[in-house]
């Protein structure tokens, strides 16, 4: 090299001696912030995927948790649905024989034990109402309560009277008014009664 090219260039300064270097360093950051870049996407994605896998098993659980409460309640309803259905048919039968019963002046028809139908159908309709009290809402089992209430005492003076003939003239008496008020009420209240649990038995089951 010429001296006279050696002045011309002069020395190098320090500015040309880093800025390779400075170069390079960039150049690796630049591929480690890629590298780093490529690696937080690849577990963000693999989380994302663990995470959609343990959403899709938390719902698909949760489909079967609904699915079984949705068997016991439908279980639940058909079973509540066949209680009302015997109940009404008790409220039915209670009233019929207690009409007969009435009727024929304590004289009605019997069961095997000598008992009139109609006191046993008294009974049998509030051991039933209070056997499966849980399956009525207070309202439905306070009106049983009353429909029971309204026909005991008929039942019992028809039971106690239906065998007097011969007797006194007040017990006679007696015997005649309570009678007509008994006839009375079951042309009137006690139909009215059973009508309301009828109502009420509907609006449960969802029958207009």
């Amino acid at each position: 090299m010429s001296p006279l090219h050696v002045v011309l260039d002069g020395p190098k300064t320090w500015l040309e001696y880093v800025a390779p270097l400075i170069t390079a360093v960039a150049s690796f950051i630049a591929v480690f912030v890629a590298i780093f870049i490529a690696h937080k996407q690849n577990k963000l994605q693999a989380a994302l995927a663990t995470g959609q896998s343990e959403a899709n098993a938390s719902i698909e659980r949760l489909k079967g948790d609904l699915q079984i409460e949705l068997i016991r309640f439908s279980k639940l309803h058909e079973k509540r649905a066949e209680i009302l259905a015997d109940m009404y048919r008790r409220c039915v039968d209670v009233e019929r024989e207690g009409r007969i019963y009435m009727y024929r002046f304590g004289k009605g028809p019997m069961n095997e034990q000598g008992e009139a139908l109609a006191v046993e159908a008294l009974q049998d309709f509030g051991v039933f109402a209070e056997q499966h009290r849980i399956y009525f809402s207070e309202r439905v089992y306070q009106l049983l309560v009353g429909f029971r209430t309204l026909l005991e005492p008929y039942i019992a003076h028809a039971r106690a009277y239906g065998d007097i003939e011969n007797a006194p003239l007040p017990i006679l008496m007696e015997k005649s008014e309570g009678f007509k008020k008994a006839f009375e009420a079951f042309q009137t209240d006690i139909p009215v009664a059973r009508r309301e649990l009828e109502r009420e038995f509907r609006s449960i089951l969802g029958v207009s």
